[in-house]
């Protein structure tokens, strides 16, 4: 269907059948890029103004996504720690990664600490 001729229900439909026959996030991110693309051509004239598809928001097309708790198992950390002993990786990086594993502090916090 053209651009011009969709409505905000074609649009509608079109995320609800990306989220069934792909996910909510793949849906989440299509719509980010769509937005980003009609934004830049209806700014060069190249479509209509005002597409019904930029006033969706993300809350619109998927749902809220739901906020969990995990924490690795001692095991888990084992492997893990193992794994970055025995990588080829220099050994700043290694220490920086077992730091993060350790403090659970950001890459650039222990970056430029």
């Amino acid at each position: 269907m053209p651009l011009d001729l969709m409505t905000i229900k074609d649009w509608i439909t079109y995320f609800d059948d990306v989220k069934k026959l792909g996910s909510a996030k793949t849906a989440g991110t299509i719509l980010v890029r769509i937005k980003s693309i009609i934004g830049w051509a209806e700014k060069r004239g190249e479509v209509k103004p005002f597409n019904p598809v930029l006033t969706l928001n993300i809350n619109d097309v998927v749902e809220q996504a739901s906020v969990g708790q995990r924490v690795m198992r001692f095991g888990e950390i084992a492997k893990l720690w193992i794994q970055i002993e025995s990588s080829k990786a220099t050994p700043a990086t290694k220490a920086c990664l077992q730091l993060i594993y350790i403090t659970g502090a950001r890459q650039s916090e222990v970056r430029l600490a």
